[in-house]
């Protein structure tokens, strides 16, 4: 992947919140992350109180794709707000179990996969644990067979072909090129992780653009259906990150994501205590990874996943489900925290939750509470 030659300055960063960009501007009034003070060391120790549970979460070394998605996000009103869902699907599976009915637990006597067909958004999982991964998955693949590939002509056919579902049925993993797939909505965005970045930035020669001269940062303007709509380039980070805006947002809501990819600094998801507790106790490289964070909760719209057994364990600050699908088996986690309060404790969990089949583990603290499942 080249490389731009961009101006680099030592100690220089982004002023104003890239307060001068046409496309994605924000104003005074948007937050900048701030480095923290660093702490002056007294001859005579202080005593204090013990740090609160919200002050003191595991410490973790966060994956990129959670590193991606900004800290600061929106209401429908487009306030800010610590209120979100994301969905993270691992690519490579995706391609492999896409169309993969499991024959394992209740799910084998049941017929749904994981492409976004109408079957498979009306056959619900019957296992209340598998609802939300699963439904995670699909919402994903909607955004990006319906919006990215649909509505997006330049850059469509080449996040398409990158995805590799522009190949024939038996040759989509060998033309992969993706590794794994974000979305978040408010605002709803759809982030690649692992693109050519190169062939994306060709296939947009002739979109309107802005670079950023302290960062490898592209930003363009979509086309027809597209043309209000931001897709940004990012060689920044370890692997290139293109970012799409899957929804109709106002160009001050995606100013988070943008900074997000501009300036490394920049606080993400990684750091709200509420979804490090959950990290603290799931597999967070799993290849479906959901989060409802901070209240939040899926709207189903009545397609059989509003009765899940999470609706009766509230309050809980942020639900976070992970799923590992084979054919033949399977693992899949749901992860309750509630910094402020009691989680649902484990019997708790255990009556919402487990079944005749599969070996079922429920664990229960402070902060966080946890259930998992697995089936062979």
């Amino acid at each position: 992947m080249r490389r731009r030659q961009y101006l680099q300055a030592a100690g220089l960063a982004l002023t104003g919140g890239l307060a001068g960009c046409s496309e994605l501007g924000g104003d005074a009034s948007t937050p900048v992350a701030t480095d923290t003070p660093t702490e002056t060391a007294t001859a005579e120790p202080t005593l204090t109180e013990e740090p609160t549970p919200r002050e003191n979460p595991p410490n973790l070394d966060s994956p990129l794709w959670l590193k991606l998605i900004p800290l600061d996000y929106f209401n429908e009103e487009g306030e800010y707000t610590k209120r979100m869902a994301f969905q993270r699907v691992d690519w490579e599976w995706y391609l492999q179990m896409r169309e993969t009915t499991l024959e394992w637990g209740t799910a084998g006597d049941e017929i749904w996969s994981f492409a976004p067909t109408k079957a498979n958004f009306r056959l619900v999982p019957s296992m209340d644990i598998l609802k939300t991964p699963h439904y995670g998955a699909l919402i994903t693949m909607l955004n990006i067979e319906d919006i990215v590939f649909g509505e997006f002509p330049t850059v469509g056919p080449e996040i398409e072909r990158q995805c590799g579902l522009a190949a024939d049925k038996g040759e989509r993993e060998q033309a992969r090129v993706v590794d794994e797939v974000v979305n978040y909505g408010v605002p709803n965005l759809t982030t690649f992780i692992g693109m050519d970045t190169d062939a994306v930035h060709d296939a947009l020669a002739d979109n309107e653009r802005q670079e950023y001269p302290n960062a490898a940062v592209t930003t363009y303007i979509g086309t027809d259906d597209a043309e209000s709509r931001s897709i940004i380039v990012s060689e920044e980070g370890p692997r290139g990150v293109v970012v799409v805006e899957t929804g109709e947002e106002k160009t001050e809501d995606t100013v988070p994501a943008l900074r997000r990819s501009v300036d490394g600094r920049a606080e993400t998801l990684a750091a709200d205590e509420s979804v490090q507790w959950c990290l603290s106790q799931v597999e967070s490289t799993a290849p479906v990874v959901t989060g409802e964070v901070n209240g939040f909760r899926y709207e189903f719209a009545e397609q059989g996943r509003s009765d899940r057994s999470v609706e009766r364990l509230e309050p809980f600050d942020t639900l976070v489900t992970t799923l590992d699908a084979r054919k033949y088996s399977g693992t899949a986690q749901h992860a309750f925290s509630n910094v402020d309060g009691n989680p649902p404790t484990a019997d708790e969990l255990r009556e919402s939750f487990e079944t005749d089949s599969g070996e079922w583990t429920a664990n229960s603290g402070p902060n966080v509470s946890s259930i998992e499942a697995s089936w062979e």
